[in-house]
């Protein structure tokens, strides 16, 4: 019998197969930007909950990047945590805790869109990366909402 962490992981694949997540702009649309196939990951690494999603990044390379994070619980259904200027943005706990109302979340999805040029074109693809919750950090986010 699969564990309900991989069930869960199996059913957020499917559904991200198909969602659309990003909007699709006028220039790729027509083909001035090469749009690649979409790549979706299961790692098996948990996820940094440190890690820090800005909503307006300005003056580095990387800031094309374009980021969506979602939760999923049984409970819950799907959230997606919309990033915005100095609201909602910082550390991925801090996201998660504010956008769950008392209900633990048993899956992060980080969805990027990575732009690069390479030979004089341009290139786009959609990343997401499903993430099981550890014991450790159910437990953890658990206890940042009750001291809420």
């Amino acid at each position: 019998m699969k564990s309900f962490s991989k069930i869960g992981r199996v059913v957020l694949k499917h559904l991200f197969t198909k969602k659309q997540i990003f909007s699709i702009t006028s220039f790729e649309r027509s083909g001035g930007i090469k749009t690649m196939e979409r790549k979706i990951n299961l790692p098996l690494d948990p996820i940094c909950l440190e890690k820090e999603f800005r909503a307006r990044v300005v003056n580095l390379p990387d800031r094309a990047r374009h980021y969506k994070i979602f939760v999923w619980g049984v409970e819950i259904g799907l959230i997606e945590i919309k990033l915005i200027p100095l609201e909602m943005e910082g550390k991925l706990i801090d996201l998660v805790c504010q956008a769950v109302q008392g209900t633990v979340p048993s899956h992060i999805v980080i969805a990027e869109k990575k732009h690069w040029d390479y030979d004089f074109e341009q290139f786009v693809q959609e990343e997401i990366n499903i993430y099981s919750c550890t014991n450790e950090q159910k437990i953890l986010i658990e206890n940042i909402i009750l001291a809420k």
